[in-house]
């Protein structure tokens, strides 16, 4: 029986592919995700210090399967990272959209129900990008690779 030694780069490839799986799979969950009706508990914009940019906080609470959680996650994604606003007027009408009188549709993760989210458009968005990396990196690695003499 012949073993085959990987090379390094053959290692660094099968991490990134298995850490890619792992990343997409959880992304493109949260749009199974069920909803349910949330109440705001306070809601604010904000200046990032020293940069002129704002951000958005929301703090929340719902209730899923009889049991009830608070949550400030806003964004799903792969980084779950606030969106920066040029300014407060912004930031402000991004906080109207998001609550509606006081309430708000939570999606729960309804494996991990104290995980949830406001808005889970930029899933999709992310999602592409996420495919068209994967196919650039596997496409550059599997059929680019020069040829050995």
């Amino acid at each position: 029986m012949k073993v085959t030694e990987l090379s390094g780069s053959d290692m660094m490839m099968g991490i990134f592919l298995v850490l890619f799986a792992a990343v997409i799979t959880h992304t493109t969950s949260t749009l199974f995700w069920p909803s349910v009706e949330g109440s705001v508990i306070s809601a604010n914009a904000y200046r990032y210090a020293g940069k002129a940019k704002y951000g958005i906080s929301i703090e929340y609470e719902y209730c899923y399967r009889k049991r009830c959680y608070k949550s400030k996650n806003i964004y799903a994604g792969v980084s779950r990272s606030e969106r920066r606003f040029n300014d407060k007027e912004t930031a402000l009408r991004e906080i109207d959209t998001l609550t509606n009188s006081g309430r708000v549709i939570v999606f729960v993760n309804p494996y991990w129900q104290n995980d949830s989210v406001l808005l889970i458009e930029t899933v999709i968005v992310e999602s592409l990008i996420l495919f068209l990396v994967f196919f650039y990196v596997v496409y550059g690695y599997f059929f680019k690779k020069p040829k050995s003499a």
